[in-house]
């Protein structure tokens, strides 16, 4: 998926599990977008991303799902202004349009 994104422009951090997206989420000075599965090992990809949030409040978070998130995951994300997008079919299209667009909303592209 790195692949794809820096195709369509964007400079891409990939780490191998949470706890190191964490630490360089913590380290990075500028940090515009995040892309989490939101279920991983170690850590819930969720709570990534509001750990990540915390140290960059203007980020813009896209979360995959391999079905349909619960509910209350559902109204925590849209009560965030995060993303979530089904891990199927060209979900990889619609996580780079989600993130283009909401980049260039918020002015970091």
């Amino acid at each position: 998926m790195a692949e794809e994104f820096t195709k369509a422009g964007f400079t891409v951090v990939a780490e191998d599990n949470c706890h190191d997206a964490l630490r360089f989420c913590r380290k990075c000075r500028v940090l515009h977008a995040l892309v989490a599965e939101v279920t991983l090992p170690y850590m819930w990809g969720v709570e990534l991303a509001r750990s990540a949030s915390q140290f960059h409040s203007r980020l813009v978070i896209v979360c995959l799902c391999n079905a349909e998130p619960r509910r209350s995951v559902k109204e925590e994300l849209a009560a965030r202004g995060w993303q979530w997008t089904h891990k199927q079919g060209p979900f990889r299209e619609t996580v780079t349009q989600q993130l283009q667009t909401r980049l260039t909303m918020a002015g970091a592209r």
